[in-house]
């Protein structure tokens, strides 16, 4: 399974993703990250990963925040890929009013069970 995080702190949440492979899939996951919106472009080019991670607030040195780079791939057809990951409350009412479908959301600060959880939700 190939996974993507943007994430724009991505010492921190590394580890958690690098420890999770580890303890529960055996190291068989792939698993990139990017720190802002514009080093995932072209974004059709994303269609090859099975989930992608997008943090909310992706500022300051990116291009667009989690909405807008949600608000993109959904646009090419990618949204049955994305979970949001945000440490912020109120993202389902922000999705709504962008016209996007109800991502799964993992909320920070996650536990190694939870981020589990939503990768094997994902799995075939």
């Amino acid at each position: 399974m190939k996974i993507l995080l943007f994430e724009n702190e991505q010492l921190q949440f590394e580890g958690a993703f690098k420890f999770v492979n580890k303890l529960y899939f055996n190291d068989q996951l792939e698993i990139k990250i990017l720190s802002d919106s514009q080093s995932g472009k072209p974004y059709a080019d994303l269609a090859v990963y099975d989930l992608i991670f997008i943090d909310i607030e992706l500022a300051p040195k990116s291009e667009l925040d989690g909405f807008k780079l949600a608000v993109k791939l959904h646009e090419i057809g990618l949204s049955k890929k994305i979970v949001m990951l945000t440490g912020f409350s109120k993202v389902e009412d922000n999705l709504k009013e962008l016209g996007l479908p109800l991502f799964p959301i993992l909320q920070k600060p996650f536990s190694f069970a939870k981020l589990r959880e939503i990768i094997q939700s994902f799995t075939p």
